[in-house]
């Protein structure tokens, strides 16, 4: 999990040219279990922007990482879980 939130602050930090700060972080539910021993491939990408409504206000965009596991032997990946972390720029 600790890995999915530093990929989805990076993914934030390179779209936004800046610092981004956490505001939300969605729910985590798997949908399929993920067994010890196996490889993850996380893959994040930028989902939504949203410009500032006001001139105190930051703009606002949401960052979902997927995770997929891959079982070795087998070399299939599959869906464990999505989760989106909307974040601001300071």
């Amino acid at each position: 999990m600790r890995r999915a939130f530093e990929l989805a602050f990076s993914t934030a930090y390179v779209f936004s040219s800046g610092q981004p700060r956490v505001q939300v972080i969605d729910d985590v539910q798997f949908q399929r279990p993920v067994e010890i021993g196996t490889l993850l491939r996380l893959n994040a990408r930028v989902v939504a922007t949203r410009s500032p409504e006001g001139p105190d206000q930051d703009p606002i965009l949401a960052v979902e990482v997927e995770h997929a596991s891959c079982r070795a032997r087998v070399g299939v990946y599959v869906l464990t879980n999505s989760r989106i972390a909307r974040r601001s720029k300071l």
